[in-house]
């Protein structure tokens, strides 16, 4: 299986070089996408965490009796063609946008009728907690609730939209400032010769990539100021 970017990133969300805040969120719809697509085709923990009935229940006409440990195939969900697509082993953000209605050109957003995979990735379970005063903290984090019916009655991760949108942020303000790329020396190891990443992970309850060599280097001089302004001393 081999992955890559089918699209070029924005890069930069105004004229002068500064840091990607929440309100420029909604204006890097393919950087959204690929922050959600990492959340799908790799998920941190494929079978999630196992949780208890409390109580008789019947799903699909199977009896589950109370004390039942339930195991939830979250890799096996993340992965359903009927939900994603039948391309679901590659890695292709293009899946969650589409073009963006009353305007010609390229213009695009993400596809909300397309399942949001934090609904899976972050888990299930009775764990909820109100925690509206908590995510109003973050504007965009409270824009992300709305994938949910009723977040007074959703049980779901408390901390699901704080992670979600610190993961975009922190994307957004790397990929500001530096450019990633695989050392020469390294490439023949997980660098096809189409250019594209043969993905290596360790199994497991968690899971995560094996180590690998990539270096950062800065975008611009404009970039490197920035650093700078920000106490960050980059050759």
């Amino acid at each position: 299986m081999r992955v890559g970017l089918p699209f070029s990133g924005d890069r930069r969300s105004t004229r002068t070089l500064r840091l990607p805040t929440f309100e420029d969120q909604d204006k890097l719809p393919l950087l959204m996408a690929a922050v959600m697509e990492s959340q799908r085709w790799a998920p941190v923990t494929p079978i999630g965490v196992p949780h208890r009935t409390t109580e008789d229940d019947v799903y699909r006409g199977y009896f589950i009796p109370r004390g039942s440990v339930i195991v939830a195939n979250q890799w096996s969900m993340l992965n359903s063609p009927e939900e994603f697509g039948e391309d679901v082993l590659e890695y292709n953000p293009a899946r969650f946008i589409r073009p963006k209605a009353g305007e010609e050109g390229k213009a695009v957003e993400i596809n909300p009728d397309i399942r949001h995979p934090a609904n899976i990735a972050f888990g299930f379970g009775r764990r909820w907690v109100s925690f509206l005063p908590l995510i109003r903290l973050i504007p965009a984090t409270y824009v992300n609730c709305r994938r949910y019916p009723d977040p007074q009655l959703y049980r779901a991760c408390p901390g699901s939209d704080i992670a979600h949108s610190a993961l975009w942020l922190t994307t957004a303000c790397l990929l500001t400032v530096f450019e990633f790329e695989a050392p020469d020396i390294e490439k023949p190891s997980y660098i096809g010769a189409d250019g594209m990443v043969d993905p290596r992970f360790d199994p497991g309850f968690v899971c995560h990539p094996k180590k690998f060599k990539c270096e950062f280097k800065v975008r611009s001089e404009e970039a490197r100021a920035l650093l700078g302004e920000l106490g960050m001393n980059v050759q």
